[in-house]
């Protein structure tokens, strides 16, 4: 049985993250086997985002506890998405280790920061997202904007609509409940 599920979306400083970025280390993936998809598409691997991962903690810890407990958690997996003009991304979700072999708990977070979005809202891509309420099903969107920060639990299925033309920039970091 899946427990409730809930989405949130907040507001980050793309600036302090875009300030971050340099010092991190990360690597191309071959976007094949990735649920992102276009032409001019293109996705990185972090292996080393300490202070970025930081960041994104001392943000989790300004909200209010309800839904999630970020303190017993630890960071697992974290990518960096660009697509432009027919990008999109398959419905998926996340698995804290990055393994699709491996079920994710409803105790595990994904977050997806976006840095950049087309100008244009009807370009952007909407993110739709799938939730468990109660004995209910919810689909729903949202058109991102620069500085978004969607939290959820990593069994929330999700994806991206093919966007129009320009830039769109997407951070990605997983944590993996950790019992206390």
């Amino acid at each position: 049985m899946i427990p409730n599920q809930w989405l949130l979306k907040i507001k980050v400083d793309v600036d302090t993250i875009n300030s971050i970025l340099p010092n991190t280390i990360y690597n191309e993936v071959d976007i094949e086997e990735k649920s992102t998809e276009g032409k001019l598409s293109r996705q990185w691997e972090f292996t080393n985002c300490d202070v970025l991962v930081s960041y994104i903690r001392k943000e989790l810890n300004k909200l209010e506890q309800e839904f999630f407990d970020i303190k017993n958690t630890k960071w697992t997996s974290g990518w960096m998405v660009e697509g432009y003009e027919n990008s999109y991304h398959r419905m998926h979700r996340h698995t804290p280790q990055g393994d699709y072999t491996i079920k994710p708990s409803d105790k595990d977070l994904a977050t997806i920061i976006y840095t950049d979005v087309p100008e244009n809202k009807d370009d952007r891509g909407e993110l739709f997202f799938i939730l468990k309420k109660d004995d209910d099903i919810i689909l729903d969107t949202i058109i991102p904007e620069k500085g978004d920060m969607i939290i959820m639990p990593c069994t929330v299925y999700h994806g991206v609509y093919p966007q129009g033309p320009g830039k769109r920039k997407t951070i990605n970091l997983d944590f993996k409940h950790i019992n206390a």
